[in-house]
């Protein structure tokens, strides 16, 4: 899930940076002249998986200056001759690494990539390991993941001019039962659309956090999506805009599972009120109704996946039995929101469209008042720190 956490700004731009090929971190910035590698410092430069091309181009620079230079013959010889030697060490390395590799390809022939993950994980090496878990924790796994872009980011007067979409929106429910017959023709409460807010925050978080792909566990998407949404978790009831968003942010913040930005549980505010802002500029409920309708699905889903784990009746097997009750519960609510959004009261929607653009906009003030503080405060360190040493060589030459 990596990478998740980028601005709308950044999402919204293509992504015409081009990565260091060497640490998968920081934007690439030069190119070396022999092997043609995009990097970003010496530091890349000179690193390991670079060694073989950085440490010829020393050799052949070392070989010019030594023909340039005035030494005796012998010298010349036994210069040669070291070089020789590392040049036959190298190419020994070389080998050795070829040999890893293909011992890796045979260890994997045979073996799905996406179903026998287990198995893959038990063939790597201890510094495969040890390689694959420092690239998903400094983030340079990300740059190897195609990023999903979110249906709800296009807007239907684009789609038409360009002619094609970066993402499919999902179906929309048609089987919607009338509002009036469940409320037996009373009048819904006000705070619906808060607590609708609620839930397309949380359907957001999930979908993003998982790069878009909620079908291959819908089991577990959905009981992430239950553990941030209190309204089909918990029936809690939100009075404000406000109330329903800040519940989501420190929802997520508390999933210790997921190690996501600020910035991130901020862009999903602007998220939400591009969904309800809907394809046709606030004209019709399309994107709202295209949401709930994606997240009933994998309710459902999940439902049957519950029951299928159910008639297995293995003891070894959780009992599910709770988050099956759990569910149908959430679906039964994710059912009425449909038909609320299908109703005349539906329209109360767009009224949550001003405070969420408020809302991010303070967020994102203060989010970037914070970054500007936290870098002055490392200039300053940075320049305490570079006098104190000043102070003290000049103390030692006194």
């Amino acid at each position: 899930m990596a990478a998740r956490g980028q601005s709308l700004d950044a999402r919204l731009k293509p992504n015409t940076a081009v990565i260091c090929h060497i640490c998968l971190k920081r934007p690439g910035k030069y190119t070396c002249p022999r092997c043609n590698v995009i990097y970003c410092t010496s530091e890349c430069y000179k690193s390991e998986k670079h060694m073989q091309c950085s440490e010829a181009f020393y050799r052949d620079c070392f070989m010019e200056a030594l023909k340039n230079q005035k030494t005796g013959d012998t010298e010349k010889a036994k210069t040669v001759e070291m070089l020789q030697k590392l040049e036959e060490r190298n190419e020994a390395d070389l080998d050795s690494d070829d040999e890893e590799e293909i011992r890796l390809e045979e260890r994997l022939a045979g073996l799905d990539l996406d179903k026998d993950t287990d198995t893959i994980w038990d063939k790597l090496s201890k510094k495969e390991k040890e390689e694959f878990e420092s690239m998903i924790e400094d983030g340079r796994m990300g740059h190897l993941v195609h990023n999903w872009s979110p249906w709800w980011l296009i807007q239907e007067d684009l789609v038409e001019e360009i002619g094609v979409s970066t993402s499919k929106c999902p179906e929309i429910k048609c089987d919607v039962h009338d509002l009036s017959a469940l409320l037996s023709n009373k009048k819904p409460s006000e705070n619906i659309k808060h607590n609708l807010i609620s839930v397309l925050y949380a359907y957001v978080c999930v979908t993003r956090l998982n790069n878009g792909d909620t079908s291959t566990d819908p089991l577990e998407i959905a009981q992430e999506v239950l553990s941030l949404c209190q309204v089909i978790g918990q029936d809690r009831i939100f009075e404000s805009t406000e109330e329903a968003i800040q519940d989501g942010i420190n929802s997520v913040q508390k999933q210790e599972c997921q190690s996501v930005r600020e910035e991130f549980v901020i862009s999903v505010i602007k998220d939400v009120e591009l969904i309800i802002y809907g394809p046709k500029r606030g004209q019709s409920h399309g994107y709202s109704l295209a949401a709930l309708s994606d997240l009933h699905t994998i309710l459902v889903t999940a439902s049957k996946l519950c029951s299928k784990v159910k008639k297995k009746a293995d003891s070894k097997l959780p009992d599910l039995s709770n988050v099956k009750k759990q569910l149908f519960a959430a679906r039964k609510k994710t059912e009425f929101y449909l038909s609320w959004l299908s109703s005349e009261y539906g329209a109360c929607i767009f009224e949550t469209l001003l405070p969420l653009k408020m809302l991010y906009a303070q967020k994102m003030t203060d989010f970037e008042k914070h970054n500007q503080t936290l870098t002055s405060l490392e200039d300053n360190l940075d320049q305490l720190r570079h006098n104190s040493q000043k102070k003290t060589l000049i103390e030692e030459l006194l």
